[in-house]
């Protein structure tokens, strides 16, 4: 969610997600698969805004969240 701490309901904020692949691999394995994907750039540029506030779109995102898996 950003802003991590909200400070008043004036202030936009959003919450971003993402889904992660589950697979036979090792927990620990897979973990570190998505410790590597987290800090290998900033995780706004592959998640989905999944939630926010009414004024959102003051953040650059679009609002209300677009559902990719809708066409």
């Amino acid at each position: 969610m950003h802003p991590r701490i909200r400070t008043g309901a004036a202030r936009p904020w959003l919450q971003f997600g993402t889904t992660l692949p589950i697979s036979a691999e090792d927990p620990a394995v897979q973990a570190e698969h998505l410790e590597a994907r987290l800090i290998a750039g900033d995780p706004r540029t592959t998640a989905e805004v999944w939630g926010g506030s009414h004024d959102a779109g003051q953040l650059g995102y679009p609002w209300p969240p677009v559902d990719p898996h809708v066409t």
